[in-house]
């Protein structure tokens, strides 16, 4: 797997400064799912929404979804398996893709962070820092 270029990550980091409001693994495929973590949707309390695609370092947004996909919207909430987004009223202060294992690392202010894993069966990881101060 590659790196994803500028305009991808410019896509991703459009989240950065910005309060989550939602996660959701989405999907746009002609049936409804299963309960697998499909892309990763994310969209901020000021309307901003990334889809991260859970194949390849790969971020949609404006129209967050990729063209080639003929299927209607599907979703799955995953606020409860990511509660570390919404603790304390965090915002985005990075975005990172990391190579091994491929993966999209977002850190919050509040120290937590969201690992988004990549693959046929994608992860969602809450990461929680304590502070030892």
């Amino acid at each position: 797997m590659k790196e994803p270029d500028a305009d991808t990550l410019q896509r991703a980091r459009r989240l950065i400064n910005h309060h989550p409001a939602a996660l959701r693994s989405v999907n746009w495929l002609l049936e409804p799912a299963d309960n697998a973590l499909h892309d990763l949707e994310i969209e901020t309390k000021h309307g901003q929404v990334v889809v991260f695609d859970h194949h390849m370092p790969v971020v949609y947004s404006q129209p967050p979804q990729p063209q080639t996909h003929p299927g209607p919207r599907h979703w799955r909430d995953l606020t409860l398996e990511a509660p570390v987004a919404f603790d304390g009223r965090p915002v985005v202060v990075s975005v990172d893709f990391e190579l091994s294992p491929p993966c999209w690392r977002l850190r919050l202010s509040t120290g937590a962070e969201l690992h988004f894993i990549l693959g046929e069966t994608a992860e969602l990881l809450s990461i929680h820092h304590h502070d030892t101060q």
